[in-house]
């Protein structure tokens, strides 16, 4: 799919997921734009981050949303970034990684390599981290169980 038709769709949470397929697989070129006109004036609908782990009522896959909410560090960087929010953003991603049993340094790895310096930076110094520091409780959240028995990563407060 072409970004002109990502853009377009009225799908906003399919639209942003073809929008990642579209970084990922795209040039350095195709990248380079995503990053530089983000958001390209329309809404998009990212992955909930509380339910990444989950896979009951989930479209795509645990691995597709985790990709995609941590793609969107590198796709959002140049135009807003709190780095409190994206650190908290991080240790959610790790931990979903954990309980989706998926090996975090793996797809960390793979978005850092298609991630503007600073961003790649970012995400590879936060690996490098103590275990102990990107654990739920350094960063005030909490692994909670909803109604279809599944892990939801929320705020401890």
């Amino acid at each position: 799919m072409k970004l002109e038709a990502v853009l377009v769709l009225s799908d906003r949470a399919a639209a942003y997921i073809e929008l990642v397929s579209l970084y990922f697989n795209g040039t350095d070129c195709t990248r380079e734009h995503i990053i530089d006109k983000w958001d390209f004036g329309v809404g998009w609908s990212v992955p909930n981050q509380a339910r990444l782990a989950c896979r009951r009522r989930e479209r795509w896959s645990c691995l597709q949303r985790i990709e995609a909410s941590l793609a969107y560090s590198a796709i959002a960087a140049k135009h807003s970034i709190d780095f409190r929010e994206e650190l908290i953003a991080l240790a959610v991603i790790y931990q979903s990684c954990i309980y989706a049993e998926l090996d975090p340094k793996e797809v960390f790895g793979k978005i850092a390599k298609v991630s503007p310096p600073s961003v790649k930076s970012f995400i590879l110094d936060f690996l490098l981290r103590k275990e102990e520091d990107k654990t739920l409780a350094a960063f005030f959240l909490l692994a909670k169980q909803n109604n279809d028995g599944e892990i939801e990563i929320v705020l401890n407060i």
